[in-house]
């Protein structure tokens, strides 16, 4: 009987201390998240299709962060170069920043603008069992003799890693790229 609770009281006292030590282990990853906003400047390429639009942009939140231009050796320069080419495109703004994968509840928000602020908008990264990317974005084109209007990509969805995530709406769209960085690398 005494052996049964020398056991337990081993058990009692290691377990917590394994668990704190399990989870201590357990380092937060960093990614390099890349944003590329461009206008689609042409009514053909959406079939001429009527998107109703409002007339006034939604505050952004007061805590988000602001990233910087995107870097010259981005995973996304074959596609902003394809863009750029093409007269159908417009690039608004090309944003990346390196930030930890964190659960939605503590993730902060990255701020994504246009010089002429004509695109206005906030991003969320995170990471619930699966990458996530919240978008919110605005964007009001400036289009002569027209109505202002505002177009909206408002979208929650599951993204993988390294590959190129798309998101649309028939007067913009937005690409992401979200690469790990590697232990070996940050420590350079």
């Amino acid at each position: 009987m005494s052996l049964r609770i020398f056991f337990a009281g081993v058990l009692l006292f290691t377990i917590p201390s394994f668990v704190a030590t399990a989870n201590t282990s357990k380092k937060e990853k960093n990614y390099q998240v890349e944003v590329a906003v461009f206008e689609i400047t042409t009514d053909e390429l959406v079939g001429g299709e009527q998107w109703t639009a409002t007339e006034t942009m939604a505050p952004q939140p007061p805590n988000a962060i602001i990233p910087q231009e995107l870097p010259i050796d981005s995973k996304l320069q074959t596609a902003l170069l394809a863009l750029t080419k093409d007269a159908h495109y417009r690039i608004l703004a090309q944003k990346g920043w390196i930030q930890s994968a964190q659960a939605i509840e503590t993730t902060i928000p990255v701020r994504i603008q246009s010089e002429n602020n004509d695109l206005d908008g906030a991003i969320e990264f995170y990471l619930s069992h699966y990458l996530h990317l919240d978008v919110n974005l605005q964007f009001r084109p400036s289009i002569p003799n027209a109505v202002p209007a505002i177009y909206k990509i408002t979208e929650s969805r599951r993204i993988k890693s390294q590959n190129i995530n798309y998101f649309d709406n028939p007067k913009f769209g937005l690409l992401v790229r979200v690469t790990p960085i590697k232990a070996a690398a940050k420590s350079n």
